[in-house]
């Protein structure tokens, strides 16, 4: 007994340990990345603000190890949203640049409401696959409206063009001298909120996308109907999106991020090919062959320039209407995935 008892005590002591050098470490980050601001090297204070990100991450689950729980995932994505959420209010009082500012910004953006789903998981005794369903429905659709939640006029871009024109030919008053077209440099530090608002937040919803899927092949109950005929549906679905979705994108950046993790959905549904399909074990050499084909197909076709206008128009319109569907059609895919049908089966009403 004396002997158990001395090394549960030295490993909590080892995990108070590595939880304060973890938060140690994103407190420096943040420190040097003020110093960064400060010295003008925007791209460095950012890599730092995710630096610290990180390692917010690794304490939260290094704590999450403390607690008891039936549910030791969901209590460490808990811990670790929540860290996060604290570290990144903390650098929004401390940080004025605009890139920087963006950055923390759309971090809080996404770990707060994670930080919510998770504890709410937790207080109602909830499944770790409902909350995977939910975060990956919740972030395909945060990549679809993150331009429409990120972008915004400032009140100060807006000219009052009713006093503009009472008084542009009456003896009343001047010409307002801030009437006058936009330029770049107006408009510079604004801009460079919104992308760095918008990278980052595409960037985390792709990712936990790729997780919260992953999950899925782990947690999804494969003996339950609607649950595999979900999670088929969603793989599909995730498929088609993220190799179809680069097709409206302009920036490289986030054509190479989706087509990766477009990649990635295939990988992970052929390592679960045999749960998610038990009649074919013996098949699954052959189903593997024609996912990739399936995704050659599909890559090919969305990349390769057509010298023909109706083919080109053609194949992009398909294109749209593939990826408006599997968009669409994710969240339910995802609800039936995520074992909520059942869920709401098995309520007292």
């Amino acid at each position: 007994m004396v002997p158990a008892m001395h090394s549960t005590g030295s490993s909590w002591w080892m995990t108070f340990i590595l939880v304060a050098v973890f938060i140690m470490a994103a407190l420096v980050c943040n420190r040097r990345c003020r110093r960064q601001i400060v010295w003008h090297n925007r791209v460095m204070a950012v890599w730092l603000v995710v630096a610290g990100a990180c390692f917010s991450i690794c304490a939260g689950a290094t704590v999450s190890t403390l607690l008891e729980s039936g549910n030791p995932a969901t209590v460490a994505v808990f811990c670790s949203s929540g860290i996060v959420v604290a570290d990144m209010a903390l650098m929004s009082v401390c940080v004025r640049e605009p890139m920087v500012r963006g950055v923390v910004s759309a971090v809080s953006f996404v770990a707060l409401p994670l930080a919510l789903a998770s504890a709410a998981t937790v207080l109602f005794d909830l499944s770790v696959q409902l909350l995977a369903g939910m975060v990956v429905a919740a972030s395909v659709c945060g990549i679809q409206m993150m331009p429409n939640i990120v972008v915004h006029v400032p009140d100060r871009y807006l000219v009052e063009w009713r006093t503009y024109m009472t008084r542009r030919w009456t003896v009343r008053g001047n010409i307002p001298e801030e009437a006058r077209v936009l330029t770049r440099k107006d408009v510079r530090r604004d801009m460079d909120s919104f992308l760095a608002q918008y990278s980052t937040g595409f960037t985390l919803c792709v990712v936990l996308s790729v997780l919260g899927y992953a999950a899925l092949t782990q947690w999804t109950d494969y003996h339950s109907l609607y649950d595999r005929i979900g999670f088929l549906v969603l793989s599909v679905l995730l498929m088609l999106f993220f190799e179809l979705k680069p097709r409206q994108s302009g920036r490289p950046f986030e054509r190479y991020v989706m087509r990766a993790a477009g990649i990635a959905i295939p990988l992970l549904w052929v390592g679960h090919a045999t749960q998610s399909i038990p009649e074919g074990e013996a098949m699954l050499p052959l189903m593997c062959m024609i996912t990739f084909a399936v995704l050659g197909l599909v890559l090919g076709f969305s990349m390769i320039v057509q010298h023909n206008g109706f083919h080109s128009l053609a194949l992009s319109r398909i294109g749209d209407a593939l990826c408006f569907i599997s968009m669409m059609l994710i969240p339910a895919a995802s609800f039936l995935a995520g074992g909520a049908l059942e869920f709401l089966r098995s309520m007292s009403w």
